[in-house]
């Protein structure tokens, strides 16, 4: 059983504890503990030790509730008050998003409730935007919140001010509107190239994507030329070997998508060019390990084993002949 608090001597509010008044036993035989303060204009009062603690009383009654109506707590506009709940006062509440909500007095004025909820949901998603640019669109400078999604101004490269949420600059509103678009007139949106596309921009700049934090995470971006403009992507591919068995490849794994830093490649040479390989320096030959396995006809596992698990030097691990008999696979791999 937990040890009971001495508040002995504790001040809250105008109130200052003086010790543990005689408990007393409610109908259906609760204890509860109250205990004898002094307030600071005089008058001796017993009070509920949570009524203490919640910091619903902070005087002997001498002082009235206060107006706050207008007062802003956080994202909070205090309107009016609300009903009582619970012997605990209330008021109702607008946040910057446009809920409004009924908070406890105390709450606000100890600074614990400063939202509808927004705020800490929008702290763990929150990415700041300022500075960025997405197409024509330069993002100035946060305005708000709109739909429960920061709101940004931006300029547009023909100097047109726009406002506008994270949502539509990541998904492609990249002009103020000032260049004239024809939509839903390349008939391709069906196409594996048009997902392969909008796969591109999702891993770059959609948070929740299951791979953002290996591409937008990191850094990596869609250049300006691709981003709002699918038919600069498709021209792009169509002239530079696309086929519906390859896929889009950066050729430096930590450069941005664009064309000078992308190529249609086979599953296997993308494989190849991965963060996650191993390269290997010999005879002033680099490659993959795969590559060198390859070369020199073993199994990409069996080298792996010899360089990452054995230790074994570069040249030993290449030159030695593997054992094949079956069932034998020891410091002779």
């Amino acid at each position: 059983m937990p040890k009971k608090e001495d508040l002995t001597g504790r001040k809250f509010g105008k109130l200052t504890v003086l010790y543990e008044d005689t408990p007393v036993y409610t109908s259906g035989g609760h204890k509860v503990v109250k205990w004898v303060c002094k307030c600071e204009c005089g008058n001796i009062t017993s009070v509920r030790a949570g009524n203490l603690r919640s910091g619903n009383s902070l005087s002997c009654g001498c002082v009235k509730s206060p107006d706050i109506t207008g007062k802003r707590f956080g994202k909070l506009v205090a309107l009016s008050k609300s009903n009582n709940k619970n012997n605990l006062k209330y008021w109702k509440c607008q946040c910057d998003c446009g809920n409004v909500i009924d908070v406890k007095l105390t709450s606000l004025i100890r600074g614990v409730t400063k939202s509808c909820g927004c705020l800490r949901k929008e702290s763990k998603t929150f990415q700041d935007l300022k500075g960025k640019k997405f197409g024509k669109l330069t993002v100035l400078e946060r305005v708000g919140t709109k739909v429960r999604s920061p709101y940004w101004k931006c300029q547009c490269d023909c100097g047109n001010i726009v406002y506008t949420t994270s949502g539509v600059l990541k998904n492609g509103k990249t002009d103020c509107g000032c260049v004239p678009v024809n939509r839903g007139t390349h008939n391709l949106s069906k196409t594996r190239l048009y997902r392969i596309y909008c796969g591109m921009k999702a891993r770059c700049y959609i948070k929740s994507a299951s791979n953002y934090n290996h591409y937008g995470g990191r850094g990596i971006t869609v250049c300006e030329e691709w981003i709002g403009n699918f038919m600069n992507f498709y021209n792009w591919a169509m002239e530079n070997g696309y086929s519906d068995d390859l896929s889009i490849d950066r050729i430096d794994v930590n450069g941005n998508y664009e064309p000078s830093n992308c190529r249609w490649v086979d599953s296997k040479a993308q494989s190849r060019n991965k963060r996650t390989n191993v390269i290997i320096t010999y005879n002033g030959k680099t490659q993959t390990l795969t590559e060198w396995a390859d070369e020199m006809n073993m199994d990409g596992e069996t080298l792996r084993d010899r360089i990452v698990k054995l230790n074994w030097d570069i040249e030993k691990a290449l030159t030695t002949p593997v054992n094949k008999r079956k069932g034998k696979r020891n410091e002779d791999l």
